[in-house]
C-alpha cells in the first residue's frame, strides 16, 4: 500500500427473518494499534474472544457489534444481537 491509502469493504446481508447483518473490513497503512479507537467514548463494551478473535462487543441503537483486528485490518460485525457473531466468523 502507498502512504495514506485506505479502503473499506462493507457487505449487507438479510437472514430468513428479514434481519440485517453488516460486515465491514477497513484497511489502512495507519490502522491504530487498538480497536478501542473505533467505538464511541460512552459505549458500554466488554472484551471477548469469539472463535479465536479477541475483540470488543457492545450494543448500541438496538444492534450488537463485535470489533476485532486481523492482519492489520479492522473488522466490524453488526447484527440484531450477539448470537449471530459465532455464525458470521468463518
Amino acid at each position: 500500500l502507498s502512504e495514506n491509502q485506505e479502503s473499506e469493504n462493507v457487505r449487507f446481508f438479510s437472514d430468513a427473518n428479514g434481519n440485517t447483518i453488516v460486515i465491514s473490513i477497513s484497511t489502512s497503512d495507519k490502522i491504530n494499534d487498538t480497536i478501542h479507537n473505533y467505538i464511541s467514548d460512552d459505549a458500554n463494551y466488554e472484551n471477548v474472544t469469539i472463535k479465536g478473535h479477541d475483540g470488543i462487543k457492545y450494543v448500541e441503537d438496538a444492534f450488537a457489534f463485535f470489533i476485532f483486528s486481523e492482519n492489520n485490518d479492522v473488522v466490524v460485525l453488526q447484527a440484531p444481537n450477539d448470537s449471530y457473531f459465532e455464525r458470521m466468523i468463518v
